[in-house]
This record gives C-alpha cells, structure tokens and sequence, in this order.
C-alpha cells in the first residue's frame, strides 16, 4: 500500500471485516522485527527500515512497513474470530491483514 503520510496511534480508519464495516481507533502499535518480516516475505528495504528505528515499540509506521496494531471499535463491539482478514480504509485502501488476537 502507498500513502503519503506515517499512520500514528490515534488514527481511526473503517475497519471491514466480512460484514463489518465500522471506524476503529488505533490504540496502539508495534512494529514486527526486521527478522519476522524478512520471514513473511516482506522487502529487504521494508526490513532495513524496520532494523534501523531499532526499537520495537513504535510512533507510527510508514508505507511498506508492518506493525502490530491493537484496535478499539468506536461506537460498538463488534464479534472477530483470530484469522480474520481486515482491511483498513479511508477513501483508499490504507492496509490490511489479520486478526491475531482477541481481549
């Protein structure tokens, strides 16, 4: 995905799940060790940018980069199985993924 501008804590996309489609803030983000994303098969540029902000916990990510992101429903729960696939969106396609955990 390409944007222009980094995606902070506090950012609120739409999130679409199967049927679910509902904004969900960004509480929080951490981005994935150069090592796991290399593993996943993600650019060795990605995975040299990852190495060279040297900490795992995050302010915000930029294009081509992969973090860990926990999200909170803004205007009501919503019911998410582990395994999902997410989109994020807003106007464009911001990113996507998976759900790994549910709290």
């Amino acid at each position: 995905m390409a944007w222009c501008s980094t995606i902070n804590p506090r950012y609120a996309p739409v999130v679409h799940a199967h049927n679910i489609r509902q904004a969900a803030q960004i509480v929080s983000l951490r981005k994935a060790p150069a090592a796991a994303a290399a593993a996943t098969g993600s650019t060795a540029a990605a995975a040299a940018a990852a190495a060279a902000h040297g900490s795992a916990q995050s302010s915000g990510i930029c294009s081509g980069e992969r973090a860990v992101c926990r999200f909170r429903f803004m205007h009501h729960p919503e019911y998410l199985r582990v395994g999902t696939a997410i989109v994020l969106r807003e106007g464009q396609t911001r990113g996507f993924g998976r759900v790994l955990a549910v709290t």
